[in-house]
């Protein structure tokens, strides 16, 4: 089973993604919280650590990367998916290529970001 965190703001949105996330028998969700600072805040007091964070693109890249960056440091065995509005040509792919293992337009179907978190997963 993959472990899975979501990180996200917009609430009709999260729900959906709950709903869907919760529905898939090969993923369990953790937890979710609304953005970085809260799941910084959710990691360091859980023992079970997600293996998958999803997280909305909207926060600022200055946020994201800080957020990377303990990430990569205090729980480098959890992977970040991006969800975001842009195409491959926003900012968000310089957090690619700083160590985020994808980011996925929210545009996508479900079954693709089913996809991406099992990918994700088997690729640690």
């Amino acid at each position: 089973m993959i472990s899975v965190a979501l990180v996200y703001d917009n609430d009709v949105f999260k729900k959906e993604l709950i709903s869907f996330l919760n529905g898939l028998e090969e993923i369990n969700l953790l937890f979710d919280v609304p953005n970085e600072i809260e799941l910084i805040k959710a990691l360091r007091n859980r023992n079970v650590l997600p293996e998958i964070i999803l997280i909305d693109s909207k926060l600022q890249l200055k946020d994201k990367l800080k957020a990377e960056d303990i990430l990569r440091t205090e729980f480098p065995k959890s992977t970040l998916i991006v969800l975001s509005l842009f195409t491959k040509t926003n900012p968000i792919s310089n957090l690619v290529s700083a160590g985020l293992k994808e980011y996925l337009s929210k545009n996508i179907t479900l079954d693709i970001l089913k996809d991406a978190v099992e990918k994700a997963s088997k690729t640690k």
